[in-house]
């Protein structure tokens, strides 16, 4: 069995949504090491921009603008042990 983990966070300062980020993936690391039945492998880390409209610029200045910042990563786990890996991401598997 294959699954995909996306983390995600969103803020006006890119550098705490990377944090977030980072600390959740430190975190699911830490729990998916505890079972080495369980294989993972980290994915596609990005950070893009949010944008909004400009506020009150007259029609030809009328752009987009950066509101926020967007942080992404991806954790695929995989196992042949299906009970181990649906009770390690939070299943019930009967």
């Amino acid at each position: 069995m294959t699954v995909w983990l996306s983390i995600e966070h969103e803020d006006k300062d890119s550098v705490i949504a990377a944090q977030r980020v980072n600390q959740d993936m430190h975190w699911a690391l830490e729990q998916v090491k505890k079972n080495s039945a369980i294989h993972h492998q980290t994915y596609s880390y990005s950070t893009r921009p949010v944008y909004g409209e400009k506020e009150s610029r007259p029609s030809a200045a009328k752009g987009k603008r950066i509101v926020a910042w967007q942080t992404t990563q991806q954790l695929r786990l995989e196992s042949e042990y299906i009970q181990k890996l649906t009770k390690l991401i939070g299943h019930n598997y009967k």
